[in-house]
């Protein structure tokens, strides 16, 4: 267990997975200590949605200690980076999917968790979101099939919210159209393991809570951060 201040709680849950003929798994995780079910489904692997309820259950535990204040502390440090976050990003899918993301820079938790958790880990992820702000990458033009090979790596990868972070909207906007259209169905004939990897990506693309992230939803973050980089560049303060 991440960040106990000076007692040790052991972690016991009880997991339950169901496999109905339709194919979709579903999958519930129950922490013994307080009761709580948490549930979900997936067409992937199972052991991954173990693994997503499981750190949901501890990061809850984070945010709902016993003491009000210490509650209320943890609800405001949330809320204000959570704005932050989305005003970083212009748009509240990426600035969500950035917080709820594994992220190396805070050893592999949660930039949400993080921030939540005391003052010194909301300032941590705020110096993250300072510095990738900051940073305005530039992309060099891609050929289509370039484009298409990029993106289907990314996706394959789960590395959506690296393009995001990077504001690279023509390689997020292809990952969001290869999910749109799925994977070819004659791909499952020329080569079945890329159609199967294919398919389990699509499906973890939604787990992630990208459902609403499609190439239209992309052009118009697209179209908010330009119009944001030149607001800051004649001096305008976005509102």
């Amino acid at each position: 267990m991440d960040d106990m201040d000076s007692s040790t709680i052991t972690e016991i849950y009880k997991v339950e997975i169901e496999t109905p003929e339709s194919g979709l798994i579903s999958v519930a995780v129950t922490d013994m200590t307080t009761d709580k079910k948490l549930t979900g489904s997936t067409m992937a692997s199972p052991s991954m949605m173990v693994g997503i309820l499981v750190q949901d259950h501890q990061e809850r535990r984070e945010a709902d200690p016993v003491d009000q204040s210490l509650a209320e502390q943890k609800r405001r440090r949330r809320e204000e980076i959570v704005a932050e976050s989305k005003d970083v990003f212009g748009d509240a899918i990426l600035a969500n999917a950035w917080l709820s993301h594994p992220n190396e820079a805070f050893d592999g938790r949660r930039p949400l968790a993080v921030a939540a958790r005391d003052e010194d880990g909301l300032a941590a992820v705020r110096e993250v979101l300072c510095a990738l702000d900051a940073n305005r990458n530039v992309f060099p033009v891609r050929t289509a099939r370039s484009l298409h090979v990029e993106a289907l790596d990314v996706l394959l990868k789960g590395k959506m919210a690296d393009a995001a972070v990077a504001r690279d909207w023509d390689l997020l906007a292809e990952v969001a159209r290869l999910v749109s259209s799925d994977a070819p169905t004659e791909l499952a004939v020329t080569d079945s393991s890329l159609f199967k990897a294919w398919r389990e990506a699509v499906t973890k693309f939604h787990l992630k809570g990208w459902t609403n992230m499609t190439p239209q939803r992309v052009e118009e973050v697209r179209e908010r951060a330009a119009q944001r980089a030149t607001e800051r560049a004649s001096g305008v303060v976005p509102g």
